[in-house]
């Protein structure tokens, strides 16, 4: 949620040896999102969907290229509406997607329960005055993260390694509260579902932690249910929510898989 493509390191550095390991080629291209201005899930999908387009335009492609797109946690809605975009207008010059992962997220929000209570607390992402419950999430918030004490207890619970944490606690300290806030606010009012079923015919690949208590079950059970096509939905992985950061050897493994098997695209 902090958007700043920190955290993704020890998993880009595993996929990398894997790369040079089979001698396969591979490019790993995370797109940080930016803290102003501020923007809600729409403006991020338009966002990211213009740096994919850039990278894909000053990249060299090769005769037969593949083409993935994941998305873990917060950006998983945005990861699927871009490839519901760009894979449903391959006829006005977009580089068609080979792939899409899903790791530890949703396309609606994940906590349904909680939304009438927290809807009251939390304005609209998509209201442009500042509010009081805003002005009000956004204070508690800039509290929390000055904490430096509960930050580090925070970053003990959530990753197994230091070098984690410390990435975990230098990503929150260039993050401003008020993104998160709008971040937070997001999750509770997305819904992308009639993306993810203009998916159907790419692979998806579904990857969930054994220990998830931020996306339950439920959450990611609605993705296999919404999505029709070629659904690649492998056990659990031993891990917390953040799957990719504190188990970058088993879930590169299983993505490296993935991606070998996906067939071959012409550019």
């Amino acid at each position: 949620m902090d958007g700043t493509s920190l955290l993704f390191e020890p998993f880009t550095q595993q996929m990398m040896e894997k790369s040079k390991q089979f001698n396969h080629p591979l490019h790993i291209y995370p797109i940080p999102y930016p803290n102003q201005p501020l923007m809600n899930y729409s403006e991020l999908e338009l966002y990211s969907r213009r740096k994919i387009k850039e990278i894909l335009d000053n990249y060299h492609m090769e005769e037969e290229t593949n083409v993935v797109i994941l998305g873990e946690s917060f950006s998983g809605p945005i990861a699927t509406s871009i490839t519901s975009m760009m894979n449903n207008e391959r006829e006005g010059g977009e580089f068609p997607i080979s792939g899409l992962i899903l790791c530890c997220t949703f396309v609606a929000n994940p906590r349904p329960v909680l939304s009438f209570p927290f809807r009251f607390i939390f304005s609209s992402p998509n209201s442009n005055n500042q509010s009081f419950k805003t002005n009000l999430m956004d204070s508690l918030i800039r509290i929390l993260f000055q904490q430096e004490w509960l930050m580090k207890i925070i970053s003990k619970l959530m990753f197994h390694s230091e070098k984690q944490r410390n990435l975990f606690l230098r990503a929150m300290k260039i993050t401003p509260p008020e993104v998160i806030g709008l971040r937070l606010r997001n999750v509770l009012y997305v819904n992308r579902i009639e993306e993810l079923r203009k998916c159907n015919n790419i692979p998806l690949l579904i990857l969930r932690a054994r220990n998830d208590w931020i996306v339950p079950n439920s959450a990611q059970q609605l993705l296999e249910e919404v999505f029709e096509g070629n659904c690649n939905c492998p056990p659990p992985i031993v891990g917390s929510h953040f799957l990719l950061q504190n188990n970058p050897e088993e879930t590169s493994e299983v993505i490296w898989k993935f991606v070998q098997n996906l067939p071959k695209v012409k550019s």
